[in-house]
């Protein structure tokens, strides 16, 4: 049974069809709709870490999340009225470049006070910088699907992977793959 739910963001249109974030998130962000968005998802997160005590949830972030003081107010109010705040983990994505370190850091050290967890989402996927591991320190690095999928055949993916883990594991970082 899994006790780890990541918490992302769907659209159902009247017919019933699913649509991803690829297909609209575009859009959010061209009409300020994306921080309304992201805050419903956290907002969500923290819901079902009330309801469901046992199990962890995790909230996808970006630069421009952290970047902006009404998202870091609302994460910070959510994790004042939280019974177990190290039932959330906030997912940076990797595949950002930090474009204002010291907010982020400041955003992570707050967060991290509360027992919350760190992970890096799609590692592998962009910039594959291993200092963005030691600038954030996170719990996780989550690798990204692009070098999994192919990791049994593919001698290159396998050496990425194997790189990736060894320099985790000598940090002290758990890997998801």
């Amino acid at each position: 049974e899994a006790k780890y739910y990541e918490v992302l963001v769907r659209i159902i249109d009247q017919n019933g069809k699913i649509h991803y974030p690829g297909e609209f998130l575009d859009i959010a962000m061209k009409t300020q709709l994306y921080p309304q968005i992201t805050k419903k998802v956290i907002s969500h997160a923290f819901d079902l870490a009330k309801k469901y005590p046992e199990y962890m949830f995790s909230i996808n972030l970006s630069n421009t999340d952290i970047a902006d003081a009404s998202m870091r107010e609302l994460i910070e109010n959510k994790l004042n009225e939280c019974k177990d705040p190290s039932k959330i983990c906030f997912e940076m994505l990797e595949s950002e470049e930090l474009s204002d370190y010291v907010v982020v850091n400041s955003f992570i050290k707050r967060i991290k006070g509360y027992g919350c967890k760190i992970s890096i989402d799609d590692f592998g996927s962009g910039y594959s910088n291993f200092s963005y591991i030691i600038k954030i320190k996170p719990d996780y690095v989550k690798i990204d699907g692009s070098i999994i999928k192919d990791i049994d055949i593919n001698k290159d993916s396998y050496s990425i992977a194997s790189a990736i883990v060894a320099f985790a594991k000598d940090r002290g970082i758990k890997t998801i793959a």
